[in-house]
């Protein structure tokens, strides 16, 4: 089976185990999630392990799970007043992150 199946399939998973346990995380901590922000970023953290210890190489499907949660991030920039101004250096900042990271593991 391709990977891409593979990885949906976890994003997919991830997000109802995180659907399931919002309610219990926002009443304890006191913060609201994003239950898809947390699937994508379970997966590409996972996706990341499993490169780093060559169990699977697959550098384009984790450049792309990490570029949609530094675009997530940002969204989340512009609802706060305070740091809104601060959406292209936290583009620049993560695209370079992810870049170097994955030159990294490469």
């Amino acid at each position: 089976m391709d990977i891409i199946w593979s990885v949906l399939a976890a994003i997919a998973g991830f997000f109802f185990v995180w659907l399931a346990a919002k309610p219990a995380i926002d009443k304890k901590f006191k913060i609201k999630f994003c239950a898809v922000c947390a699937a994508v970023v379970s997966t590409w953290i996972i996706l990341l392990l499993l490169n780093i210890f060559a169990v699977v190489k697959t550098q384009l499907l984790l450049a792309i799970l990490m570029g949609q949660s530094i675009a997530g991030a940002t969204y989340l920039l512009e609802k706060n007043e305070t740091l809104r101004g601060f959406k292209i250096a936290f583009i620049i900042g993560g695209t370079a992150i992810v870049y170097y990271l994955l030159k990294w593991i490469g």
